[in-house]
């Protein structure tokens, strides 16, 4: 569907812009099966479609899960996440882990903060079943991220959160 191109951006969109594409993928699904007076929970499970959010968290898993060593690093985006284990071994590190970066609450910023995608990757990738995150091929991963939930690994209850109460 045309509302996951470049879902990994959207992720970091105000919340209300957020709401506002489920809102437009619920609207399109309302007339494709026509009905009017269902959830929009029961209209995904109809079309077997996960929510935008839950598309967006398994992009991001599937592109930690590309970082995560050599053979599968995209290059474009591999300058954000540190891995824990030797950067210099030339061997498929599928067993390590990202550095999450800290941050400071007080002198919250969305570049540096919870929002952005230099702290959301680490810290899905380590909310991630072991069994998930030890896969060796991109394609099984694939496979089973996409049948997974995410979002509900990543609520926090940002209660002052600008980005997440707007």
């Amino acid at each position: 569907m045309l509302l996951n191109k470049c879902s990994t951006i959207w992720e970091f969109c105000r919340a209300s812009n957020k709401r506002k594409l489920e809102r437009l993928q619920e609207r399109a699904l309302r007339p494709a099966f026509n009905n009017k007076s269902d959830s929009y929970d029961v209209l995904l499970q109809l079309a077997e479609l996960p929510s935008l959010a839950n598309r967006r968290l398994q992009e991001i898993a599937i592109l930690m899960f590309q970082q995560r060593g050599i053979y599968y690093r995209t290059y474009y985006v591999q300058e954000p996440f540190a891995l824990k284990a030797n950067r210099e071994r030339r061997c498929y590190l599928r067993k390590s882990n990202f550095n999450r970066p800290r941050f400071n609450q007080v002198k919250y910023t969305i570049e540096y903060g919870k929002h952005s995608l230099k702290y959301l990757g680490p810290f899905l990738w380590s909310k991630l079943k072991k069994e998930l995150r030890a896969e060796d091929s991109l394609n099984r991963f694939k496979t089973k991220i996409r049948k997974t939930g995410l979002t509900a690994l990543v609520e926090d209850g940002c209660e002052n959160c600008m980005l997440c109460n707007n």
